[in-house]
C-alpha cells in the first residue's frame, strides 16, 4: 500500500506527492535556481517580453476598443429606436460611450 503525503499551501491548495494533477509545487514549476539562470531563454523561445506590461498593454487597449465599439453600437441602436428597452440593467454600456 502506498503512503499518501499531503501538504497544504497557504491559500488552501493541497499537494499530493504521487498525483500527477496535484503533485508537489516543486515538481509543477521550474525550480527557482534553474529559472534564475535560464529564464531569458524561456522568454525568447515563447517570444514574450520580460515585462508583463509590455505584453498586456496592447491586449488591454484592444479590449477597451472592443468595449467602446459595443457601447457605440448600443448608443446607435438606442438613438435610432427610442422605444427600445434594454431589459438587463446590469450591463450599462452607455457608461463606455
Amino acid at each position: 500500500m502506498s503512503q499518501v503525503t499531503l501538504t497544504q499551501g497557504g491559500n488552501g491548495t493541497v499537494w499530493i506527492d504521487h498525483s500527477l494533477a496535484f503533485r508537489s509545487r516543486e515538481r509543477l514549476f521550474i525550480p527557482t535556481e534553474i529559472w534564475q539562470k535560464e529564464r531569458n531563454s524561456y522568454y525568447r523561445r515563447l517570444s514574450l517580453p520580460k515585462r508583463a506590461e509590455s505584453y498586456l498593454e496592447p491586449l488591454i487597449e484592444r479590449a477597451q476598443a472592443g468595449v467602446a465599439a459595443v457601447a457605440k453600437a448600443v448608443v446607435d441602436v438606442s438613438s435610432s429606436c427610442p422605444n427600445r428597452q434594454f431589459p438587463d440593467k446590469r450591463y450599462n454600456f452607455l457608461a463606455y460611450a
